[in-house]
């Protein structure tokens, strides 16, 4: 009974395959068949290939945020310090460093029609040229240290072609440090660089977004100064050719500030950390200026050598630095105190702000001393203590009261002058007075005489 059971079953079960089989063999032709219609239908694709977006170099190197926070066009604006602040808040090691380096969104790298800025012309605009030369006070400094200086104004600046070409190799920032210093001490350069305050004339004509993307903040927003180039108004930058070049300095009032690539070649950064500002103020003092012009210095007096240091005078001065490309689509951020100088790897446009180095910042710190008008070469104006910095009730009382003190204090200089003057000529009148009389005495007596010898 058990054995007809089983054979039973067993050919029930093999009918069963047997109709599953052929239902998947059908289901598989009908796919077949539909698949084959799909492909005959599909229009034929065009040859020609859509523009993709302007390749990105990856980023790398010291100082990379790689954090969450983003920096892409949401970001410009009023949102741009505050964005500032999140990164550095959420990078520890960047306070050490005294920099940092961020990777901004594709949305603000493809924001420059790079084929349409590229060989324009901007008109009526200051246009700047660096003059690179050999320059040592000593013998035993010379590829060590050179002069950049800015040549003059001129009304057109003609924009090179800002593409960079594919079989372009990776820029060894050292090496080109060293490679501009020591052939300055060959020949003088003098290296096309457009550096000047936001240029909305010819923004949209030449390819950029309407304003810049780089903003000040808030806190700089309340100083009295402001309209000062570079701090309240973003500096655009376009390098003309390879081994343009940005000196060594701090910036002023020791401000924050952001430097952000957008196109063409990267921008190649030394920095040396807060840390050892004083040790190459000290180095500078002792090496690079004359005795009689290292005293009573403002906080600026590096800069106002207008050098720029080979890595291996650091190196010799004992300087710790580092070294940092920037390349398109790339910002370097720098902490106040941070002394940098900045080479141009080629062809490139980049715009620059300055921005208070935190959220309650009121003014630069005691320690910070303004320059005056000596202090520029060219005779410009210096920015002043009133300009950076915000001003409580407190701070406009106390600057009324001094004023009023110093007028009160010019007004009895005024009256004392007055007095002198007064005293002087009342003097000056009875000394007349008794001339006169002692004249007209001495010639009664002559008189007198001559009538007595008459009569005599």
């Amino acid at each position: 009974m058990g054995s007809v059971n089983s054979t039973h079953s067993l050919a029930l079960a093999n009918a069963r395959l047997e109709i599953v089989t052929k239902g998947v063999a059908a289901l598989k032709a009908s796919v077949v068949e539909l698949l084959n219609t799909a492909q005959e239908q599909e229009p034929t694709p065009d040859p020609s290939p859509s523009p993709a977006p302007a390749s990105r170099p990856p980023s790398d190197g010291v100082g990379l945020y790689d954090g969450p926070i983003e920096f892409g066009i949401a970001q410009g604006g009023d949102q741009f310090v505050p964005t500032i602040y999140d990164v550095l808040a959420d990078f520890e090691s960047c306070e050490a460093l005294g920099f940092c380096k961020v990777r901004v969104g594709d949305d603000l790298f493809n924001s420059v029609d790079v084929d349409k800025l590229g060989n324009s012309t901007i008109a009526s605009q200051g246009y700047f040229t660096n003059v690179i030369k050999d320059w040592a006070p000593d013998a035993n400094l010379r590829g060590l240290a050179c002069s950049v200086t800015i040549e003059g104004r001129r009304t057109r600046f003609k924009v090179p072609d800002l593409h960079v070409p594919p079989d372009v190799t990776a820029v060894n920032g050292e090496e080109l440090f060293s490679f501009v210093v020591k052939d300055a001490s060959r020949e003088t350069k003098k290296v096309p660089y457009l550096i000047v305050e936001d240029m909305g004339q010819w923004r949209k004509k030449d390819g950029l977004p309407g304003d810049p993307y780089v903003d000040y903040g808030d806190r700089l927003r309340l100083t009295k100064g402001n309209r000062i180039s570079g701090i309240h108004l973003a500096y655009e930058y376009i390098s003309g050719d390879k081994g343009s070049a940005t000196v060594m300095h701090v910036e002023d009032g020791f401000l924050g500030s952001a430097n952000v690539v957008l196109t063409g070649h990267p921008k190649i950064w030394l920095l040396v950390p807060p840390s050892h500002r004083h040790g190459l103020e000290r180095c500078v003092r002792a090496e690079l200026m004359s005795s009689e012009g290292s005293h009573n210095l403002c906080s600026q007096f590096v800069r106002h050598q207008n050098v720029l240091l080979a890595p291996e005078l650091l190196q010799k001065w004992k300087i710790p630095y580092h070294v940092a490309t920037c390349k398109a689509g790339e910002m370097i951020i720098t902490l106040p105190g941070t002394y940098h100088q900045v080479v141009n790897a080629g062809p490139n446009y980049a715009q620059a702000i300055n921005f208070a180095a935190t959220s309650d910042w009121m003014s630069p710190p005691d320690e910070y001393r303004f320059c005056t008008v000596d202090c520029q070469p060219d005779g410009d104006s210096s920015i002043t203590s009133d300009e950076l910095r915000i001003w409580t009730k407190e701070d406009e009382e106390r600057k009324n009261k001094e004023r009023e003190e110093q007028e009160e204090k010019e007004k009895k200089k005024r009256e004392e002058k007055e007095r002198d003057r007064q005293e002087r000529e009342e003097k000056e009148k009875k000394k007349r007075e008794r001339e006169r009389g002692e004249q007209e005495e001495m010639e009664r007596k002559k008189r007198e005489e001559e009538e007595r010898g008459r009569r005599e």
